[in-house]
């Protein structure tokens, strides 16, 4: 048997001989057997598979599985055809039936085919009843791909009838219920209607008496104060030569104004009208609004006034004129 050289330093085989390669591979064996020594108290991990099998991680992905429910007694599967939807690989074959007396669907038929699925997961997420889950499948083998397509409703077969069975017996339970609510809930309703009622006909009594009324004093009329008119006030001598002559353009607009008014002097007042009058007076048709004329002595009227009211409005601009010059002066 040849000792390791490696440890030695170069030269050092020369100096130290045959009996340092002996002490020298004897502490290197002294090393391994240290190793062995400290793991051999230690827990093995090792397992003797396959009769031993591994605890595998809540975190392990497989073929997907239906969870038994112990309140259920069986799985929860509606087949409401979610899984078969979103499957991106298309290996879920799902089938559904409605059994008599049970108010929710029941599946018939669940195949998986392993050697397709991608372990994806959406089928997981989708279900409503959360009845899906990852099996803890992982040493398959087979020659043929038939053997990958697992029956997941093969383990609750035995099971289904007395399934069905005390699941129509609940139905019926939780329908008595309802309806015995729905009883009580509508006599609730009428008896809260009928105590109104009576309550309303207690206040329309109630109503119905007289009440003494106090006689209320006659409260005296405010006189509303009387407008003063205002005095009109000379015009100064002080204003300037403008405002004299925007009085001139003013005194011309009221004139179109006392002119529209004139007509409205003659037409008599609404409400004062005798009714005997009209019903004997037969009803004549009106003319036209395109041919009638107007009265010419209203408007001889208000021509007239028309020319008062330039001739005053050049009076006081002469007036202001002559005051300017000798304010000039």
């Amino acid at each position: 048997m040849s000792a390791d050289t490696s440890l030695v330093a170069p030269g050092a085989e020369k100096k130290r001989g045959y009996l340092a390669l002996l002490v020298a591979g004897f502490f290197t064996l002294l090393s391994g057997m240290w190793v062995t020594l400290k793991n051999l108290f230690r827990k093995p991990v090792t397992l003797r598979y396959p009769r031993e099998r591994p605890e595998l991680s809540t975190a392990f992905r497989s073929a997907i599985d239906l969870v038994d429910f112990e309140e259920l007694g069986s799985h929860d599967c509606v087949a409401c055809m979610q899984c078969v939807n979103i499957c991106p690989s298309f290996c879920i074959q799902v089938e559904g039936q409605k059994y008599d007396g049970v108010k929710r669907k029941r599946a018939t038929k669940f195949l998986v085919d392993y050697a397709l699925c991608s372990v994806c997961g959406l089928c997981i997420d989708v279900c409503p009843t959360e009845t899906l889950k990852y099996s803890k499948i992982y040493d398959e083998v087979s020659f043929e791909r038939d053997a990958f397509v697992f029956d997941l409703l093969e383990p609750f077969v035995e099971r289904e009838e007395a399934f069905l069975e005390g699941q129509r017996i609940a139905d019926a339970k939780e329908a008595e219920e309802k309806k015995k609510k729905a009883e009580a809930a509508k006599k609730a309703k009428a008896a809260v209607a009928a105590k109104k009622k009576a309550d309303g006909g207690e206040e329309a009594e109630k109503a119905e008496k007289p009440k003494a009324e106090k006689p209320k004093a006659a409260k005296p009329k405010a006189e509303a104060p009387k407008a003063e008119a205002p005095k009109a006030e000379a015009p100064r001598a002080d204003e300037p030569k403008a405002e004299a002559e925007a009085e001139a353009p003013k005194a011309e607009a009221d004139a179109p104004k006392a002119e529209a008014d004139a007509p409205k002097a003659d037409e008599p007042k609404a409400g004062k009208v005798d009714k005997a009058a009209v019903e004997a007076k037969p009803a004549e048709p009106k003319p036209k609004a395109a041919f009638a004329k107007p009265d010419s002595d209203a408007k001889a009227a208000s021509l007239a006034r028309i020319e008062a009211a330039k001739k005053r409005a050049l009076e006081k601009k002469k007036q202001a004129e002559q005051q300017a010059e000798g304010e000039g002066e």
